[in-house]
């Protein structure tokens, strides 16, 4: 569709064309996509693969947590930074845009967070990002994506959403 409304639009600007047959037609909307929120079993299947005491297994348990807890876009957990996370105030603070919120957590985030928080890594790069790569690097969104598709696969949870709603 796009490619023939192309064509026709530098027909007309060409003046081969009067009047654009394309202008008539319309582009269906493609339908989107539901997001089904993970269920109670499924979310402590999820959290039971990232046991351990490495410091990747409590980022990433923590990392889980905050997008449950929070509500949190994968992309807004990547660019959160170390002051965007009160743990002792109970409150991150994210926004998309000019929209900036405070965002409650709750105890097993909090436990969580306190745990990162004492095996973070150093940053490298002069960064400030609240979570880290073992390198202390900041955390891509692709990067969390894997991470969350990977231990989706090893708890037997499919389709583990980017975002993580519950």
């Amino acid at each position: 569709m796009r490619t023939l409304r192309a064509w026709f639009n530098w027909m007309q600007d060409e003046g081969v064309l009067s009047d654009n047959p394309m202008d008539k037609v319309r582009t269906p909307k493609q339908q989107q996509r539901i997001i089904e929120p993970l269920e109670t079993e499924e979310i402590r299947r999820l959290l039971k693969a990232v046991d351990g005491n490495s410091v990747s297994a409590v980022r990433n348990r923590a990392i889980i947590l905050m997008l449950l807890d929070c509500g949190l876009r994968v992309s807004e957990l990547c660019v959160l930074e170390t002051n965007d996370v009160d743990i002792k105030g109970g409150w991150v603070r994210e926004g998309k845009g000019w929209k900036e919120r405070k965002v409650p957590i709750g105890g097993s985030l909090r436990r969580a967070l306190w745990q990162y928080n004492a095996v973070r890594p150093q940053t490298m790069g002069g960064n400030n990002r609240f979570f880290l790569t073992t390198d202390g690097w900041p955390m891509s969104t692709e990067r969390v994506r894997k991470m969350l598709v990977r231990k989706g696969l090893k708890a037997g949870v499919d389709n583990v959403p980017p975002s993580l709603p519950t």
